[in-house]
C-alpha cells in the first residue's frame, strides 16, 4: 500500500517522523535488492551501474512515483522469460512490493537522514539546466553563408574535397547545454576517425556562427566521393530552404556538393551501426578476408604458438563460456572471440581448450590511426549485422531490445579498449595430470596473467592515445561515451523526440512550429497531433518518414527525399535503394520572373499536397521544376 504524504494536515511530528523513516528503510531495502540482483551483468555496464543506484535515476531507468514509465521496474515486474530481469529468474513477490514501494515514495535516497514535514514544501524556483543560455536564432541562411564563404576561401582544387556537417538544430534547442554540444562535437570526431583507414587522425574545423558548422576534408578521412554519396543518399533531412536557395546553388557549384550539409546526430546515430557503419569502413563480408586486410594468419600463429589466449566460464555479454585470442596485425592488435550457444560437448572449452566448436564470434581490430573497429560473424565466418541473442545479450539495454548490434553496441562496452578480465582457463589446466589434448601445447597459447595483463595495458593505451587525439576523453562510466550519448539522444528510446526537438529541427518556434502542424490535415492523419499537446513526443523513425510530407505541410523549403532506406542495426538486404517511378514535369520559363515564381510556388503546392505525388527532386535553377 502506498504511504501517505507526510505533509497531510493533522500529521504530527512523531508520526512524520516515523514515516521518513519507514521511507528511508524501505529505500535501503530497495538499493539492497538492486545490488544483489543486478550486479552480475550491471557492475559498470554500458547504461547503468547497479552499485551506484543514482546511475538508475540519472538515465530515467526510474522515475519518482511513475511506476509505468520506469523500464527498470517494467522489466522486474515482466513476466516473459524473454523480458524478464534479472534473466536467471523473477525477484521474490516481497522484493517486487519493496521495489514499487520505493518507486511510490519517490525514490529517495537511502543515504539521506529522515526530516520531518509539516507543511507542504514551496515548490522551488525553476531554473534552466546547467550551462543553458538563451541563444541568439540563427537562420538556415546564415548558416549556408558561412558554407559559401569558407568554400570561397579555399584553394579551387581543395573544394571538390570539402564536406560539412551542422549542429544548428541541437543548437536551437534550449534544452541541449553548450556543455551537451562540445560532446556532440567529440562524439563526431571520434566516429570519423572510427571510420577511417587514415594512419593520421581528423579533427573537423568549425567554421561559421558559434562554430555550428563543421567542415571535414574527405582527403584527411582516407574517404571519397562514393562514401559520401552513400551517406548523402540515406539522408532523411534533403531539405533545401527557399530562403537560402542561392547559398546552395553556390555550394553545390563550387564544391559538388549535393546538400550543403549533414546533420551531426542524425550521421552519428547511422553510420555508428550498419550498414553504413560496414559500408564507410569497407569491411569485407567474411572473417577470412578481414584477416587478409590485417595481415593476420591465424592458424599460423596458433600452430607457432603466437597467439595469446584466455578462457571464462561467463563474461559481461556472452550467455556461455567464451574464448578470447589476441593477434599481432599490421596496426598493432586483433582479437577474437570464440562464442558458443551452450557449454557441452566440443562448446565445453574446460574439456578441450584447444579444439571446440564455436557457433559465432566478435572481433575487434585496431584502425591504422590506433582506434579499433568492430565485426561480428557467424560460426562459418560471416559478417553480421546484429549478433544471435542465444550466444551474446546486451542486457544493460533498456526497453527490452537484448541486441548487440555492430558498431555501436560495441563502442559502448569498449569505450576504454579491451575489457580486462582474469583468465579462468589456465589455472584449471595447470591441476590437470593427463587430458584428451597436449597439455603443453594449451599452456603455450593460455600465457601466465602477468602476460595478459601486459597485453591488454599495451593496447589499451594505443587507443586511448587515440581517443584523445580526436579531442576525447576516456569516460569513467561507459555510458557517457560521447558516441553512445548523441546516438542514444537522437534515437529517444524512452519516449520519442521531445517538441523542443522537433520544432529546432525545424528551425521554428514551439509556438509556430506547433501553428503551422495544427492547420495540417495531412499532418493530422501521420499522427503529428502528438506534437500538439503538452509533454507530446514522436518517434524518431517515423519522424525520419514523413520529414517530407512536414517539409512540404508546413511550407518549409524544397524536399529531397533519401534514394535508400536506412533501417538501422537490420540486414543490409532490407537497405536496398528504394525503387520510385519518376516524373518529369519539364521547364518552365517566363520573361516575368515574378509571374514565373508565382507559377513555380502553386505548382509544387499543390502537388505536394498530393497523397499519391511525392516530389523527389528539384532544381535549385529559378527557372525550372
Amino acid at each position: 500500500m502506498v504511504a501517505a504524504p507526510l505533509a497531510l494536515a493533522g500529521l504530527s511530528a512523531t508520526a512524520g517522523q516515523q514515516a521518513a523513516a519507514d521511507k528511508a528503510a524501505n529505500a535501503k531495502q530497495a538499493v539492497a535488492i538492486i545490488k544483489k540482483s543486478c550486479v552480475q551483468c550491471h557492475s559498470g555496464s554500458l547504461y547503468f551501474n547497479a552499485n551506484k543506484f543514482e546511475t538508475l535515476l540519472k538515465k530515467g531507468y526510474l522515475k519518482p512515483g511513475d511506476l509505468a514509465g520506469s523500464v527498470a521496474m517494467q522489466r522486474i515486474l515482466a513476466t516473459t522469460a524473454d523480458e524478464q530481469m534479472p534473466p536467471t529468474g523473477p525477484l521474490s513477490a516481497a522484493d517486487k512490493m519493496t521495489l514499487k514501494q520505493w518507486v511510490a515514495d519517490g525514490l529517495p535516497d537511502p543515504n539521506a537522514a529522515a526530516t520531518v514535514v509539516t507543511e507542504p514544501a514551496k515548490p522551488a524556483p525553476v531554473k534552466p539546466p546547467a550551462g543553458v543560455e538563451v541563444r541568439r536564432s540563427i537562420s538556415e541562411s546564415e548558416l549556408l553563408t558561412a558554407i559559401v564563404r569558407d568554400l570561397e576561401a579555399a584553394d579551387e582544387r581543395e573544394r571538390p574535397f570539402l564536406r560539412y556537417y551542422s549542429l544548428a538544430n541541437l543548437y536551437r534547442n534550449p534544452k541541449i547545454s553548450d556543455a551537451d554540444l562540445t560532446l556532440y562535437r567529440t562524439a563526431l570526431d571520434k566516429l570519423i576517425n572510427s571510420l577511417s583507414w587514415s594512419p593520421d587522425i581528423v579533427r573537423t574545423k568549425a567554421v561559421g556562427p558559434d562554430g555550428l558548422i563543421l567542415r571535414l576534408d574527405l582527403r584527411q578521412a582516407d574517404w571519397n566521393a562514393d562514401i559520401w554519396q552513400r551517406i548523402v543518399a540515406a539522408n532523411p533531412y534533403g531539405l533545401l530552404p527557399r530562403e537560402a536557395s542561392a547559398q546552395a546553388t553556390t555550394i553545390r557549384s563550387l564544391s559538388g556538393a549535393a546538400f550543403p550539409y549533414i546533420r551531426v546526430d542524425w550521421f552519428v546515430a547511422t553510420a555508428s551501426v550498419p550498414p553504413l557503419y560496414h559500408e564507410i569502413l569497407d569491411l569485407p563480408d567474411n572473417v577470412a578476408d578481414l584477416e587478409k586486410k590485417l595481415g593476420v594468419d591465424v592458424a599460423g600463429n596458433i600452430e607457432q604458438e603466437k597467439a595469446v589466449r584466455a578462457g571464462r566460464r561467463q563474461s559481461g555479454i556472452s550467455r556461455n563460456n567464451r574464448v578470447v585470442e589476441r593477434h599481432r596485425s599490421l596496426y598493432g592488435a586483433y582479437w577474437k572471440s570464440y562464442d558458443f550457444a551452450g557449454n557441452q560437448e566440443r562448446q565445453n572449452i574446460f574439456i578441450d581448450p584447444i579444439s571446440f566448436r564455436e557457433d559465432g564470434g566478435e572481433f575487434i581490430f585496431n584502425l591504422p590511426n590506433g582506434l579499433q573497429a568492430y565485426m561480428i560473424a557467424n560460426a562459418k565466418g560471416q559478417r553480421l549485422d546484429v549478433a544471435p541473442t542465444n550466444i551474446v545479450r546486451d542486457l544493460s539495454t533498456p526497453g527490452g531490445d537484448p541486441n548487440v548490434t555492430n558498431g555501436l553496441s560495441c563502442n559502448g562496452c569498449h569505450s576504454g579498449g579491451m575489457n580486462t578480465f582474469k583468465d579462468q582457463l589456465r589455472p584449471h589446466i595447470e591441476t590437470l595430470q593427463k587430458a584428451a589434448f597436449d597439455i603443453d601445447k594449451a599452456l603455450a597459447l593460455y600465457q601466465k596473467q602477468e602476460t595478459l595483463d601486459l597485453v591488454f595495458k599495451a593496447d589499451n593505451d594505443r587507443f586511448q592515445r587515440a581517443v584523445r587525439a580526436t579531442g576525447g576523453a576516456i569516460p569513467k562510466d561507459p555510458s557517457e561515451e560521447p558516441v553512445i550519448v548523441l546516438a542514444r539522444y537522437y534515437l529517444d528510446d524512452s519516449g520519442g523526440m521531445s517538441i523542443e526537438q522537433a520544432a529546432a529541427d525545424c528551425a521554428l518556434t514551439v509556438a509556430e512550429f506547433q501553428r503551422r502542424v495544427g492547420k495540417s490535415s495531412r499532418l493530422e492523419e501521420l499522427g503529428f497531433g502528438q506534437l500538439l499537446t503538452k509533454g507530446g513526443g514522436f518517434k524518431r523513425d517515423s519522424w525520419e518518414d514523413y520529414f517530407g510530407d512536414l517539409v512540404r505541410e508546413i511550407r518549409l523549403g524544397d524536399y529531397v527525399a533519401p534514394t535508400r532506406r536506412i533501417i538501422r542495426g537490420n540486414s543490409g538486404k532490407v537497405n536496398a535503394p528504394v525503387k520510385l517511378t519518376s516524373i518529369h514535369i519539364g521547364t518552365i520559363s517566363c520573361a516575368d520572373q515574378k509571374l514565373m515564381n508565382r507559377v513555380r510556388q502553386n505548382l509544387i503546392f499543390w502537388l505536394s499536397r498530393s497523397n499519391l505525388v511525392k516530389i523527389v527532386r528539384l532544381s535549385t535553377d529559378a527557372d525550372a521544376v
